[in-house]
């Protein structure tokens, strides 16, 4: 009896085209939004090659500086200076332009002077370059007054220094962009919520005449509806499958992280979007309607609280009111993500799965128990 009721409500899902449209259709045009818009703003920032002037100096000192700056390149080879010989009365303008990333005073090599508009990674290069220059400088002093010590000195000279290292943290994708997508897979998996809530909606019989025929029928209500439910975790599960492999197939989206942990998460997402909306649909006797608008204020208000909308609004929840990104199913699934790709499988990554797991179990067993048959005055 269960794998034919199984059967039978995956045919009726398939046949379900506004569950198809929203399941199917939702990723795909959000997510070619995103990509669109997206796509190549981090990247851009990154290449982005900075401007630094030159002050003062002899000709000597100037070139080996800019030969220096130029070398530098970022890990995929661009080069992260463009070198500008300035002078002193050039140096306010460029700065009150914003045209370059900083000027440097060469006059005296053991004291270089960086002056700046703003701060950002390239300031910081920068100032790291003139400690070297500094270092270098008095050591090439120290070499000439103690001859001795002179090899030495030079050795540690000679050091070759990385200016700029990659570090991967834990995933390969520190794109700050990157979070409306693990929002927008957060989304698709609670949006299993409509899946979840059709199953008692469809089962009461003051609401639809299968409802009405299954309540006369000698069937196993719990086990009618749990079989029911299963049939649309399947079927949400593929539909959230296909969301995966568009972002990662067809918008080449780089998620930081293995695909065996994104399905995972994934599958335990929609899990736990379609336990919601399954407890969702045994409140009291509402209309279909009216328990449709809850799951909807559910889907769409959890999935602005997790960022959406903004990535802002998350962050000012976490410092604000934690307890809401704690409970909210949305938010709990996009810190999966989120800890994944940036910290890698931890503590953060490993509260969010156990948090998926429990809030599922508990949504379906609240579900199951108040699915026993009801008594209706007519029907």
């Amino acid at each position: 009896m269960f794998l034919r009721v199984l059967i039978y409500r995956l045919k009726k899902t398939v046949h379900d085209r506004e569950t198809m449209l929203w399941a199917l259709l939702f990723p795909i045009v959000l997510g070619t939004f995103f990509n669109l818009a997206l796509g190549s703003v981090y990247s851009h920032e990154m290449v982005d090659t900075k401007q630094v002037a030159l002050v003062g100096g002899s000709e000597e000192n100037t070139k080996f500086v800019k030969s220096t700056l130029e070398s530098i390149q970022t890990g995929d080879g661009t080069p992260m200076f463009e070198v500008l010989l300035a002078t002193t009365d050039d140096e306010k303008k460029l700065l009150f332009e914003d045209e370059i990333a900083g000027v440097m005073d060469i006059s005296d090599m053991t004291n270089i002077q960086l002056r700046v508009a703003n701060d950002d990674v390239s300031q910081n290069v920068l100032a790291h370059v003139i400690g070297i220059f500094r270092r270098n400088a008095v050591l090439t002093q120290e070499a000439m007054k103690n001859p001795q010590a002179a090899a030495q000195i030079m050795e540690l000279m000679s050091q070759d220094v990385e200016l700029v290292k990659q570090v991967n943290a834990a995933g390969e994708n520190k794109d700050p962009y990157v979070s409306y997508m693990y929002a927008l897979l957060a989304m698709v998996c609670i949006m299993a919520a409509n899946a979840g809530l059709a199953v008692p909606v469809d089962a009461q019989a003051n609401i639809s005449q299968q409802g009405a025929r299954i309540s006369v029928s000698p069937v196993n209500h719990k086990m009618y509806e749990l079989s029911c439910l299963v049939a649309a975790a399947l079927f949400q599960i593929l539909c959230t499958m296909i969301g995966l492999f568009m972002v990662l197939v067809v918008f080449r989206v780089n998620m930081g992280t293995s695909t065996g942990l994104l399905i995972l998460i994934c599958v335990l997402g929609t899990l736990l979007g379609c336990s919601l909306g399954f407890a969702l649909g045994h409140i009291s006797n509402l209309s279909k309607k009216t328990k449709e608008a809850i799951a909807l204020l559910f889907v769409t208000f959890g999935g602005f609280l997790s960022g959406l909308m903004a990535v802002q609004v998350k962050m000012m929840i976490e410092v604000n009111c934690p307890i809401i990104n704690r409970i909210n199913p949305s938010a709990i699934i996009h810190d999966a993500f989120y800890s994944l790709n940036m910290f890698g499988v931890g503590e953060m990554f490993y509260r969010s799965i156990f948090t998926m797991i429990v809030m599922t179990i508990v949504l379906t067993v609240i579900g199951l128990l108040m699915s026993g048959r009801r008594s209706y005055a007519s029907i």
